[in-house]
C-alpha cells in the first residue's frame, strides 16, 4: 500500500510539472535602472562584392566588447546606454590579410590606420536605443558610425528580442515586424517560437527576412534572410547568450557606381 502511494505521488509530480512546463507565461523586459551587462560579440563574415567587373571577397573575424546600461526608464519602455569597449578585428582580402586590436591601437600600415581610425571613433562614441517593455524599438540615436556597423540597436544579432503582446506557452509563435533605424525604410519581420522553459531561462527560436532600399540616408537595395536561437532570463527578459546567422544580398550605389554585394554572417553573443 504504501509503495502505492509513493508510486502515485512519484507520478502526480511529474504531470504537475508538466502541467506546469505548459502553462502560459508573459514575457516582458524587467530592468533596473543603471544596472549594466557586459557583452561579447563575435561575428565571423564572408562578403563577397562585384566592382568593375572584378569579384573581391573579404573574410572577416571580429570580437567586441561592449557595455550597455539601462540609462532610464520611461513610460514606454527603456533607454539603453551602448558603448564599445574593445574591437578585435581580423581580415583577410584577396589574400592580404590583417590585424588589429583597440587595445594596442598602434599601426604603420596606412590601410589598417584608416579602418582603425574608423573602429576608435565607434569606440569613442555612445549610442543610444530606446525600446518598449516588450522589445520593440522605438528611438536610436548616437553615432552614424555605430549604427551604420550595425549590432546597436541589438536586433540584428540576437540580443534583443520583441516578445508578444500576450501570455504563451511552450510550443507557440508570433510574428513581429519592426524597424531597427527610424530614420530608413529597413525593415525585420521575424517569427518567434518559444521552445521550451526551463527554470528561470526560456529558449527562443526565429526566423526572418531583412529589406529596405536605403539606410542611414544611402541607397542600398537590401534583402535578406535571419534564423537564429537565444536564451534568455524570463525574470528580467535579458539575453544569456545568442548564436544568428544572416546571408544578405545588396546593391549599394556610391559615386555613381552600383556595387553588388553579398554577406553571410554569424554571430554569437554572450552577456555577462
Amino acid at each position: 500500500m504504501k509503495k502505492s502511494y509513493l508510486l502515485f505521488s512519484f507520478v502526480f509530480l511529474l504531470k504537475s510539472i508538466s502541467l506546469f512546463a505548459l502553462q502560459d507565461i508573459e514575457l516582458s523586459y524587467n530592468l533596473k535602472v543603471n544596472k549594466k551587462y557586459a557583452l561579447e560579440i563575435v561575428s565571423v563574415q564572408t562578403i563577397t562584392m562585384e566592382l568593375m567587373g572584378q569579384t573581391m571577397t573579404v573574410k572577416q573575424h571580429s570580437t567586441v566588447d561592449q557595455e550597455i546600461r539601462i540609462a532610464d526608464e520611461i513610460n514606454e519602455g527603456y533607454k539603453l546606454e551602448i558603448e564599445s569597449k574593445r574591437i578585435q578585428i581580423k581580415q583577410n582580402t584577396m589574400g592580404m590579410e590583417f590585424k588589429w586590436d583597440s587595445k594596442y591601437p598602434e599601426t604603420d600600415d596606412p590601410m589598417v590606420k584608416q579602418l582603425a581610425n574608423q573602429l576608435i571613433a565607434a569606440i569613442e562614441s555612445v549610442t543610444y536605443t530606446t525600446i518598449e517593455k516588450n522589445g520593440m524599438p522605438i528611438h536610436t540615436e548616437g553615432s552614424e558610425l555605430q549604427i551604420d556597423k550595425g549590432n546597436i540597436s541589438g536586433f540584428e544579432s540576437g540580443m534583443m528580442i520583441v516578445f508578444p503582446n500576450k501570455p504563451i506557452k511552450p510550443g507557440e509563435s508570433w510574428e513581429t515586424e519592426f524597424k531597427p533605424d527610424s530614420n530608413s525604410d529597413f525593415i525585420i519581420t521575424s517569427t518567434y517560437t518559444l521552445e521550451e522553459i526551463k527554470g528561470n531561462q526560456a529558449t527562443i527560436s526565429f526566423d526572418g527576412t531583412l529589406s529596405g532600399s536605403q539606410i542611414m540616408g544611402q541607397n542600398a537595395n537590401i534583402s535578406g534572410n535571419i534564423t537564429g536561437k537565444s536564451k534568455i532570463d524570463i525574470r528580467t527578459g535579458w539575453m544569456i547568450d545568442s548564436a544568428v546567422h544572416q546571408t544578405i544580398q545588396t546593391i549599394i550605389e556610391q559615386e555613381g557606381m552600383q556595387i553588388p554585394m553579398k554577406i553571410d554572417n554569424f554571430t554569437e553573443v554572450v552577456s555577462k
